[in-house]
């Protein structure tokens, strides 16, 4: 019991995970609990191991499908021999391709990649346009809409501007509740340069904002320049223009997802 408990202090302290539904796989849980049962506290190497241990496992899918009850085994060992010996894990990188997170879906089904992508954006400590943290809590809660963590807008899908792409794990964006409310389905550009209007934010504070949401724009300027050339006269979309400028979006995210994952496993 005190090996889980310290296992999931370390996963509050060093990722804000405080459900098992957060981690990528659950069974992590038990794995790194193996480490804590034989020391309380890691070393500053340990705590690096740990570290690496928890984005490789993640981004290879170790524990699920048919590599589970091999590699659960293994590791468990390896995190034994870390604690009592500082041996170190020596679980390889990975870096999942683009095709895979072509199929995750945002809000549905089983995946691990999801909840790693998830988890990476938590860690950059978002914010909102006005200087304010987006607060976990309030993001993910049981009664989440579709609308929820969209940055181009799911109901888009329905107007006929884009298929199930839209709900793509790539398009995911935290931002405050009220103000996933309020945005419904507009144009990212305009209703951000609404909100920048009302906020009067510093430059500064804009470029953050689009920093640590991992977006592929450094300011509300460069986000319009993206998106001017799908939109209409009073805000209505071209669908034949969207569509590809969309799936660019989508590749420039990968890029920087994928680069700050790479980070993450060294």
């Amino acid at each position: 019991l005190k090996a889980g408990a310290f296992a999931m202090e370390f996963l509050k302290h060093e990722y804000g995970i405080t459900k098992l539904s957060d981690l990528p796989s659950q069974t992590m849980l038990t794995v790194l609990s193996v480490f804590f049962y034989y020391k309380s506290r890691p070393t500053n190497n340990q705590l690096k191991e740990l570290k690496k241990w928890f984005w490789r496992s993640s981004l290879s899918n170790r524990y699920i499908g048919s590599g589970y009850n091999e590699n659960i085994g293994r590791d468990s060992f390896a995190m034994a021999d870390l604690a009592k010996h500082n041996k170190r894990l020596n679980l390889p990188k990975r870096i999942p391709s683009y095709s895979e997170f072509e199929k995750v879906d945002l809000n549905t089904g089983r995946s691990t990649l999801r909840n790693a992508v998830k988890q990476l954006l938590w860690l950059q400590a978002p914010i909102w346009i006005d200087g304010n943290k987006v607060k976990r809590e309030d993001d993910e809660t049981e009664t989440k809409q579709k609308e929820d963590d969209h940055f181009y807008p799911h109901n888009w899908m329905k107007k006929g501007y884009i298929g199930q792409e839209i709900n793509n794990i790539l398009n995911i964006h935290f931002i405050p509740k009220t103000i996933n409310d309020s945005k419904s389905d507009g144009i990212p550009s305009e209703w951000l340069n609404k909100m920048i209007d009302e906020q009067k934010p510093s430059a500064a504070t804009i470029k953050r904002y689009f920093k640590c949401n991992l977006l592929p724009f450094e300011s509300e300027k460069s986000l319009k320049m993206f998106e001017k050339k799908f939109i209409r006269k009073k805000g209505k979309i071209f669908p034949n223009k969207f569509r590809p400028k969309y799936h660019r979006f989508l590749w420039k995210r990968y890029q920087i997802f994928i680069k700050e994952f790479n980070k993450l496993q060294s």
